[in-house]
């Protein structure tokens, strides 16, 4: 059997195991509570420091041997699955002349079972190569960097503080937009569901072609009445059963091709009651009701 060539992990083992408890110690010196003095907590972590710092130095004079021992079992894995892939091979084909009838029953049994003894012993030290090179690789990777002690939370706190910084100034910059917005918001004018006498108006007099105002108009911004529009030679007297019709109703009667218009819900409609509401521009009495003048279409309220 060939010499096993001599391997530094026992040392290793040792070197790491002794690192992983001082950093512990590390560890637990931050987090402790107690009311220990400043200097007497400095002085125990400089000692605990030191010995990190001793082990990190006895770690890095095994840097070449360890990582000569992995190259080294390294070479022997790949020599280790070449035998296993060939004593399967070896036990393939004396199967397949087994069944050929070349090999009989005996012959079979006996180059089976050596067979199969070589495939467990290769796959054996095969598991062991490979538990070997993890354990080089984890301690080549210790030498090669020095462990980071007690820096590690401190480089975790800082990035934690300065995303709740950013956090509160979103939020703090978010307020002014919502606040903008409720302004621009009430800035806004309401709707409303007033009837819109113009409109009115404009759709009883569109087919009639508008002539200019008369001279003698004194009241500014007045809407544009009947009598303006229509010539005098057009100008109807309204019979007797008209006279108590509104002004809609007329317009409804009388004009051809004039869709009539209903009144709006809300709008008060004709009573029973005196016409006590004089025109203005020709002096007939109106219902109190009425909102233009049942002669002359004037606007009741603006007179």
């Amino acid at each position: 059997m060939a010499k096993k060539a001599k391997s530094p992990t026992g040392e290793i083992e040792r070197l790491l195991d002794e690192r992983r408890q001082v950093e512990q110690w590390l560890e637990r010196l931050d987090t402790a509570t107690d009311k220990t003095p400043h200097q007497v907590r400095a002085k125990v972590r400089s000692d605990y420091q030191e010995r990190l710092d001793a082990i990190f130095g006895q770690l890095q004079g095994f840097r070449d041997e360890l990582t000569e021992a992995l190259d080294q079992q390294k070479r022997r894995r790949d020599d280790l699955v070449k035998q296993e892939a060939e004593a399967s091979e070896t036990l393939a084909e004396a199967e397949l002349r087994h069944g050929v009838g070349e090999f009989d029953k005996d012959k079979w049994s006996e180059l089976r079972g050596e067979i199969l003894q070589s495939v467990d012993s290769v796959r054996e030290d095969l598991k062991a190569v490979e538990e070997e090179i993890a354990g080089l690789e984890e301690a080549v990777a210790s030498v090669a960097e020095p462990s980071a002690g007690a820096q590690v939370p401190d480089q975790e706190e800082a990035p934690a503080e300065v995303s709740g910084v950013e956090v509160v100034e979103a939020e703090t910059e978010a307020e002014p937009a919502a606040a903008d917005v409720g302004e621009a918001s009430e800035s806004e004018p309401a709707e409303t569901d007033d009837f819109d006498e113009l409109a009115f108006l404009k759709s009883v007099t569109d087919h009639e072609s508008p002539v200019p105002r008369p001279s003698g108009s004194h009241r500014i911004g007045e809407r544009v009445s009947t009598q303006d529009l229509a010539s005098p030679m057009d100008v109807v007297e309204p019979r007797d059963e008209d006279k108590d019709r509104s002004p809609r109703e007329s317009l409804a009667v009388g004009a051809e091709g004039v869709k009539p218009v209903d009144h709006p819900q809300g709008q008060p409609t004709k009573g029973s009651r005196q016409k006590t509401v004089k025109c203005g521009e020709c002096g007939t009495l109106n219902l109190p009701s009425e909102w233009y003048c049942e002669r002359c279409g004037a606007e009741l309220a603006s007179v």
